[in-house]
């Protein structure tokens, strides 16, 4: 059975959008101290 797809609400993807703008974190930091995990 498939999974069903994440969805990211809009102020969550603004949060990370702003980060990487920012240069504060990269993406693969942004994964590294997140929860999800975007292997699976």
């Amino acid at each position: 059975m498939r999974r069903k797809r994440r969805l990211h609400k809009p102020e969550f993807k603004a949060k990370v959008a702003l980060t990487t703008i920012k240069g504060e974190m990269t993406m693969a930091d942004m994964v590294e101290n997140s929860t999800f995990n975007l292997a699976k």
